[in-house]
């Protein structure tokens, strides 16, 4: 739970309002605007269920799931699908479960799950002590190293993930540059 609403008097005191949002809490939280421009991740993995302001969280998966998911969507293919709903930002209800329904990740069902997550296991385990800079620099170490691990777990070159990578940082609305038709 959110530092602030722990020290908040007030707050302790609405027992039942304190109850539906930790009914709420996740070991991933999703960000409920993707900005494309100024962000610098789209999933946050904890060790214990949290809310967060500003944050989903998904429900009724493990934190190991949490750390791969995480994984797969701060990916430049995550950022992508992410980015198919065709706007600058991708606004996400507060708390909707439908939102999060409609996200594109492996299917956690199928045995072959087992072996991509550890593979994006592997991944959160190396960078999750890593400060993440933002979109528009895409060559970053820690970007390098989710896209060759979900290259990997798609079977996808990780050569043309990686040129993605860079034309999505070339993006205008995510580099900052606007070219203008002369």
């Amino acid at each position: 739970m959110d530092g602030w609403a722990r020290r908040s008097p007030a707050y302790r005191s609405r027992a039942r309002e304190r109850k539906n949002l930790l009914d709420k809490a996740g070991c991933l939280l999703i960000a409920n605007t993707q900005d494309a421009s100024s962000g610098r991740l789209t999933a946050v993995a904890f060790d214990a269920p949290v809310v967060g302001y500003a944050w989903t969280p998904v429900q009724e998966i493990d934190m190991e799931d949490a750390q791969a998911l995480a994984v797969w969507l701060n990916s430049t293919l995550g950022r992508i699908l992410l980015r198919k709903y065709g706007s600058r930002r991708a606004n996400w209800p507060m708390y909707q479960p439908a939102a999060i329904k409609q996200l594109v990740v492996p299917n956690m069902a199928d045995e072959r799950w087992m072996c991509a997550r550890q593979l994006l296991l592997e991944a959160y385990r190396a960078t999750n002590e890593t400060i993440v800079p933002q979109y528009r620099e895409a060559n970053a170490s820690v970007r390098q190293t989710w896209d060759r691990t979900v290259a990997k777990v798609v079977g996808v070159p990780p050569r043309r993930v990686g040129c993605w990578r860079r034309l999505l940082g070339r993006e205008p609305f995510v580099s900052g540059t606007v070219y203008l038709e002369e």
